[in-house]
């Protein structure tokens, strides 16, 4: 007799001749029956590993003590009602007619074609005790984890048939294109930890053989190889389990738990396999993920980018090694920054082995860096947010720059009508960004000239220059928009400047009192007042709530009812 590797249930016709095959039970018989199949047997249920397991035999019969037999089911729900089932010590299954009998004693076996029977046998309370004390340990697992690896325990003896057989005997037989099968049904006959390791053991090796399945074999071997750790006393054997999951956790593109899992190992059994753990400590463990330059402050910084965050109360200075003199280490994050370079050199920098993260875990070896320092990164700003340029005169703006010795403008007017939508927008007098730039120059500005300006600066720092408006020719009054950007740059790396600036000669100030809003118009250019001027109130929907003259001081006073509006309406 050998053992089975079932792959389908049969569905075969007929009768059962030991059990009056073809009966049919009653609805509420079938109902009791499923409903005491998925009721919990206590507090064994919240161990890690199940309380019970089935050894099967087919083409076997275990004739007489029967309980409520239930019709028309499968396999499956066959073997979890007996698992669950606490008076059920075996069953029988009839494949032909799809009846389950469980059994509350065993009786001597008989062959019979078409039937499955398995033995329950009990877990001890020192297994499910040890079960339950090792899974803390296991915490770089996920919670499914846990759970696959249960089911995959309830649900072995539904696919291997240990037949009678030891398991010695099965695992002796378990090599080559077998050792899946055979090892599986060694495991239905005790549920010991060195039967799961072996189990787990064949899955990775014929994943490694099978591309087609390899990611569900290593998925079943992580499941095998956590159900053995979790049954395994000897702390050397639970390490060798924890270094076959350690594996196929990795082949599921799991690094950082494989990690863990031979850490563990390592912990239980030092030096299990010490070139298995340097290497996963390399690729997944604390280590260096990138370096790169800030280079848009006056100062660079080389920053390297760590996979884990960094202690901002360590020293690390210790760390950083560098024939480059005045440097300075700074920490952020998962960043560690060096300043005191120059832009536009090279700089060799080795992160020393034992830089430590916030967790306590250190580089494995020493990381060199040769790094050079790019120029800085082109830039244009405008140094301040909004200007009144007088009406007639020479008219200029300054603007900053670094590394930029050519600037493409484009001057642009804002509509009276179209003021209201950028104050309510939030764009007037601010900075935008490209975005926003792209939108409000599509939709609320008039384009009024464009043209290059030529400047003059030192590599690397920021220049002021003074662009001069006046070859833009006569410009009414008004508000205008200024953009400046770097010919040939990417708009999104770096972004244009915008400045905003209002061509008048009359300056207007406000003050509301009780009696209402005041205004007074002056003339910029000698500060008399400006008499005869319209002055008109508008809502934030652009509606026009009142208008005045000003008189001789230049004054108009708006009654303090057109200001009570409120959202669309407020002035």
């Amino acid at each position: 007799m050998v053992p089975r590797f079932h792959l389908a249930q049969n569905t075969l016709r007929g009768g059962h001749a030991a059990h009056g095959g073809g009966r049919k039970a009653p609805l509420a018989t079938v109902t009791l029956a499923l409903g005491l199949m998925l009721a919990p047997m206590g507090v064994a249920q919240d161990a890690p590993i199940p309380p019970r397991f089935a050894t099967m035999q087919d083409s076997t019969d275990f004739p007489g003590g029967d309980l409520t037999p239930i019709f028309n089911t499968t396999l499956e729900q066959c073997h979890a009602t007996c698992l669950r089932l606490e008076d059920c010590a075996g069953f029988t299954f009839n494949q032909r007619a799809g009846a389950c009998f469980p059994k509350g004693s065993i009786g001597v076996a008989i062959p019979f074609e078409g039937a499955l029977s398995g033995v329950i046998a009990s877990v001890s309370d020192s297994g499910l005790a040890l079960a339950r004390d090792l899974r803390p340990a296991l915490g770089f697992l996920d919670s499914s984890d846990f759970t696959d690896a249960r089911e995959q325990s309830e649900t072995m003896g539904n696919r291997y048939y240990a037949n009678g057989l030891t398991e010695a005997a099965l695992l002796e037989g378990a090599s080559g294109d077998r050792a899946v099968m055979w090892s599986g049904a060694a495991v239905t006959v005790a549920d010991s930890g060195a039967a799961w390791l072996a189990h787990a053991r064949a899955l990775r090796q014929r994943a490694q053989n099978d591309n087609q399945r390899r990611f569900d074999l290593n998925r079943q071997a992580v499941s095998a190889a956590l159900n053995a750790t979790l049954r395994l006393r000897d702390p050397a054997a639970r390490a060798s389990a924890l270094v076959v999951m350690a594996d196929a956790l990795e082949s599921g593109f799991r690094g950082d738990a494989a990690l863990a899992a031979m850490r563990l190992a390592d912990q239980l059994r030092p030096g299990i396999a010490p070139e298995r753990l340097a290497e996963l400590r390399e690729k997944y463990g604390f280590r260096l993920f990138s370096h790169d330059v800030e280079a848009t402050s006056a100062t660079p910084r080389i920053c390297a980018a760590f996979s884990e965050d960094l202690s901002p109360a360590r020293d690390y200075a210790p760390f950083v090694q560098s024939a480059a003199q005045g440097l300075a280490v700074e920490v952020e994050g998962t960043q560690l920054c060096v300043s005191g370079v120059s832009y536009g050199e090279n700089v060799s920098l080795t992160l020393r082995a034992g830089l430590t993260s916030a967790s306590g875990d250190a580089l494995v070896r020493d990381v060199p860096l040769e790094v050079y320092v790019r120029d800085r990164a082109p830039l244009v700003r405008f140094p301040g947010r909004a200007y009144v340029l007088p009406a007639s005169g020479p008219r200029a703006l300054p603007v900053e720059t670094v590394n930029a010795d050519r600037l493409e403008l484009a001057l642009m007017r804002v509509s009276d009508r179209n003021l209201v939508t950028s104050i309510r927008q939030g764009n007037f007098a601010s900075a935008m960004s490209q975005w926003e730039g792209e939108r409000f120059e599509n939709l609320l500005a008039e384009p009024v000239w464009q043209g290059v300006a030529e400047l003059e600066g030192t590599l690397n720092r920021a220049t002021t220059s003074r662009l001069p408006l006046d070859d833009v020719g006569t410009l009414e009054p008004g508000v205008y928009v200024l953009r400046a950007a770097v010919p040939d740059a990417d708009p999104w790396d770096v972004a244009p400047a915008m400045q905003w600036f209002m061509v008048s000669d009359l300056g207007v100030s406000t003050l509301s009192g009780s009696d209402g809003l005041h205004v007074v118009v002056q003339r910029l250019s000698d500060g008399q007042p400006a008499a005869g001027q319209r002055v008109a109130l508008l809502a934030r929907s652009n509606r026009v709530l009142g208008e005045a003259v000003s008189d001789d001081q230049g004054h108009v006073r708006f009654s303090g009812a057109l200001t009570q509006g409120s959202g669309a309406s407020a002035p």
